[in-house]
């Protein structure tokens, strides 16, 4: 494998309903279609939390304050998409604001196209997501909730 170029930061949240389910998104790049948790690609000159709410007011159309720090990537991942980057993810658990609902259409797409959200139990996550720091999050996430 060659060695990566440069690094690709990604920022999620992990929202919970009233009823515990959590969001995923669908979503297609290119050919390719995969579930996700909401969130994206960190922007030169962003810090982690302003760069999670902006993805989330994009994505979801949500204002959000309150995040809560998860995890962060502590191993060495490749991009799926791109084989000159290493992917980081960080990951927050974020209130979802009472009087807020979350949007059905993406404001502002970017490369990935969303086609769908979907709210599922923690113990169905394993099998929608396909990312290998997705998959230790939803791990992670069945221990806790």
């Amino acid at each position: 494998m060659d060695k990566p170029k440069r690094f690709n930061l990604r920022v999620y949240a992990i929202l919970k309903n009233k009823q515990g389910k959590l969001l995923i998104t669908h979503e297609r790049y290119g050919e390719v279609e995969f579930y996700k948790f909401p969130g994206g690609g960190l922007e030169f000159g962003e810090g982690t939390v302003s760069g999670l709410k902006r993805e989330l007011k994009e994505e979801l159309g949500i204002t959000v304050s309150k995040l809560d720090h998860l995890f962060t990537t502590d191993e060495f991942v490749p991009s799926a998409f791109r084989k000159e980057d290493q992917i980081i993810s960080i990951y927050y658990l974020v209130k979802l604001p009472e009087n807020q609902e979350i949007s059905t259409i993406d404001s502002n797409p970017g490369s990935a196209e969303i086609l769908d959200r979907i709210w599922v139990n923690a113990s169905e996550l394993n099998t929608y997501l396909r990312f290998p720091m997705d998959l230790k999050v939803s791990k992670l996430l069945e221990e806790r909730l």
